[in-house]
């Protein structure tokens, strides 16, 4: 399987979470046991779902504070869910380059949303991207 494969993962596992806010602790063990993943690809959607959990709220506070004439409240599930996997990779993860997680995305978009969701989505990652790298 491919990292491409293991974040996609990652994102309907936070897709689904976002159904069950607050139930969140072991849910994505039982979801993610449908999926094929290598045991590389398992640590690391384990590893990314732990870290997007954990810090969910600053996570959420940073892409709506990107978002223009919009609330994070608004946002559907599966954009949402979008957002926070690149925004965590963009702010945490020296080891993708920003374009890379607002790549993929931009693909998540085309794949599970709509057209009109891309240019915002891509709006919010660039500036976070821009703004908000947490990296040494």
């Amino acid at each position: 399987m491919s990292r491409s494969y293991a974040r996609e993962v990652v994102l309907k596992t936070i897709f689904q979470i976002g159904f069950h806010e607050g139930e969140e602790d072991n849910l994505y063990l039982d979801y993610i046991k449908q999926f094929e993943l290598k045991e590389a690809d398992l640590k690391y959607t384990k590893d990314m779902i732990i870290e997007i959990l954990k810090n969910k709220d600053q996570i959420d506070d940073v892409i709506d504070a990107y978002l223009v004439n919009w609330d994070i409240k608004r946002l559907n599930l599966i954009e949402l869910a979008i957002l926070r996997l690149a925004s965590f990779e963009i702010m945490n993860l020296k080891d993708i380059p920003p374009p890379v997680s607002i790549n993929e995305a931009i693909n998540f978009t085309i794949k599970y949303s709509d057209q009109e969701s891309i240019k915002y989505i891509n709006a919010v990652l660039e500036k976070i991207a821009k703004f908000e790298r947490n990296l040494e």
